[in-house]
């Protein structure tokens, strides 16, 4: 007998139509608005990854611990430290991440965080990942991103 299950895939978010959480269209266009920035459910994770150039950008995922979804994101370690001390109920360590440079938010929590400070942090992880890619990758993205926009 197999353990595989059907997944059923929303056609909006591309995330698995039974963890839609209505928080999860807005996350997904901010993260793919992104040039370069693709998201994708690891079956074996039972996860959804965001990812430039294959580097890890945000997953999106179901915490048993937390009984709920978190999204844990790549933060400047500045940021991580004082929006823990601010939303200590709400962001947390990144789980199963390294604790200084990620933090994961907890979804269930997260309409009392104002969008625009989610759309902040979601473009700040893109963006630490963007930096840190070597030069000629990025020149590449930003190629791509002068070619879409002319």
């Amino acid at each position: 007998m197999s353990n595989i299950k059907n997944i059923f895939i929303n056609v909006e978010t591309g995330l698995p139509e039974s963890d839609i959480h209505n928080y999860y269209p807005k996350i997904h266009k901010r993260f793919i608005k992104n040039l370069g920035c693709i998201g994708h459910y690891k079956t074996e994770w039972e996860t959804y990854v965001y990812t430039l150039n294959n580097k890890i950008v945000a997953i999106l995922s179901h915490n048993r611990i937390f009984d709920g979804d978190i999204l844990t994101i790549k933060l400047r370690v500045e940021n991580n430290m004082s929006l823990r001390d601010m939303y200590s109920d709400i962001i947390i360590p990144g789980y199963h991440m390294n604790k200084i440079h990620w933090s994961s938010i907890k979804l269930n929590k997260i309409g009392e965080l104002p969008l625009p400070l989610i759309y902040e942090l979601i473009d700040e992880s893109y963006f630490l990942v963007y930096t840190a890619l070597p030069k000629r990758e990025r020149i590449l993205i930003d190629e791509i991103n002068g070619e879409l926009h002319a």
